[in-house]
């Protein structure tokens, strides 16, 4: 059986587990007086995103705060030259990670979904700030294996950082594209069809309401997406 099978196999096992506990305030499991008050990577608020360096940094500081728990592989470079890094979240002394019940979680496929690496590790931050004063935390610790790719797509997501972006640009990868099928890559502009001056989209009216939009009556340029059992008069074709 493929680890990734085994691995899919397992969620119900540890689902049951994680849910439960990511819910449980840690102070509320122990007074807030006996806890030792946090300092370095176990004080961070997870105020912000970060572009690939800064993920690759707080990776690293986190394996650093528990080397024992967490192992950081390799698994390949991105078309752009970054490696793709497996954190391996584990308890060694209750068995290797290959023989448990695993979870994995990947996240930022595509480029501008930032916020999901940040999510993937602060589940394992918690995790490992936590349970050693949550049992639940601490059963999961000890019983389970977690594997955690946090960014799968890191070229898209610098270039979200730090090119001219919107909030839903970016999404995609970074190699390099034969639009036109002319053996150059990325040369391809958008084309002006219609020679207005502005690349739009295309639309085509279609008969007997069989359409999935209609125009706005407020505004004739743009288009509103009928609900069920309503008729529409266009459909989209794409754009310029």
């Amino acid at each position: 059986m493929s680890p990734l099978r085994k691995t899919v196999r397992a969620l119900p096992l540890l689902l049951p587990l994680l849910i439960p506990a990511v819910a449980t305030s840690p102070l509320a499991a122990q007074g807030e007086a006996d806890l030792v008050a946090p300092t370095g990577i176990e004080a961070m608020s997870w105020d912000r995103f970060r572009d690939y360096k800064g993920i690759v940094e707080l990776m690293q500081a986190m394996q650093k705060r528990w080397p024992d728990n967490i192992t950081l592989t390799p698994i390949g470079k991105s078309v752009q030259g970054r490696t793709l890094w497996v954190m391996t979240v584990n308890d060694p002394k209750t068995g290797e990670h290959s023989t448990k019940p695993a979870m994995y979680v990947d996240a930022n496929i595509h480029g501008n979904e930032v916020q999901g690496a940040e999510a993937a590790l602060y589940m394992a931050w918690y995790l490992l700030r936590f349970a050693p004063r949550v049992p639940r935390l601490q059963k999961i610790l000890s019983t389970r294996v977690l594997y955690i790719i946090p960014s799968v797509n890191p070229d898209g997501r610098d270039y979200w950082f730090h090119k001219a972006n919107t909030a839903s640009s970016s999404r995609s990868g970074q190699e390099p594209v034969d639009s036109d099928g002319d053996g150059l890559f990325d040369e391809d502009p958008p084309n002006d069809l219609n020679k207005d001056g502005h690349i739009t989209m295309m639309r085509k009216k279609v008969p007997m309401g069989e359409g999935s939009f209609r125009i706005d009556p407020n505004d004739p340029r743009i288009m509103i997406r009928v609900g069920a059992g309503e008729k529409g008069d266009y459909n989209f074709l794409g754009s310029e």
